[in-house]
């Protein structure tokens, strides 16, 4: 059922409450979403259809995903969750940090001991409070 019309499902999809091809990119959902004629290079990111040699698409859990358009070529980066951080950069629950001053409590290394008064989980925390 697409908005209230059954149809096969075979040959057509229902994309943003309308029934398309079923060849279309469908960004988004059956009732919230935009239809795409399929382009290479081209991908949906939640509901956007980006170009992917110029635009990152970053998600999270339970987050939308973000579209980020890459300005400056040059700069390496990476996603962490919706966000960009540099490559040289860890992500902590969505948060970018540097490894060298600060280490994130609920993905440190096993040989590495958290002082747990000082750093609880799921927190970014100083490298001093692990030993």
């Amino acid at each position: 059922c697409c908005n209230g019309l059954l149809h096969d499902g075979y040959r057509s999809q229902c994309c943003g409450g309308k029934l398309v091809s079923k060849e279309a990119a469908c960004c988004g959902d059956a009732h919230k979403g935009t239809a795409h004629t399929p382009v290479p290079g081209m991908a949906c990111c939640g509901e956007q259809y980006i170009n992917t040699s110029t635009t990152l698409c970053c998600g999270g859990p339970d987050q939308e995903p973000r579209a980020h358009v890459l300005e400056n070529r040059t700069a390496s980066l990476k996603c962490c969750w919706t966000e960009l951080i540099e490559q040289d950069k860890e992500c902590c629950n969505g948060i970018g940090f540097d490894p060298d001053v600060a280490v994130c409590a609920d993905q440190a290394p096993h040989d590495l001991f958290i002082i747990m008064e000082k750093c609880r989980p799921s927190t970014l925390c100083p490298v001093s409070t692990a030993s």
